[in-house]
């Protein structure tokens, strides 16, 4: 797991609330379907499982193979974030 995910978790389970969308983001809408923003830096980055609807891709500036998931929605539904 990426140390930021661990922050957000450690944040999260400290306040004991999910925080919802940020409509204040200037990302947002990142995801399809976005329902909460408490992980925005995903802690399971990269999952590489296709079965949550991402998929690997070149990267438009490197050229290099990333893992794109902007389809993904596991953590970001608020049932998920609140567990």
């Amino acid at each position: 797991m990426h140390e930021k995910g661990r922050i957000l978790i450690k944040k999260a389970i400290k306040n004991g609330e999910v925080i919802g969308l940020d409509k204040s983001c200037e990302y947002l809408s990142c995801h399809e379907k976005l329902e909460d923003c408490t992980f925005c830096y995903c802690l399971f980055y990269p999952c590489n499982d296709p079965q949550t609807g991402g998929y690997e891709k070149l990267h438009s500036r490197t050229g290099k193979p990333i893992w794109a998931c902007s389809s993904c929605i596991f953590a970001h539904k608020t049932k998920n974030a609140k567990k």
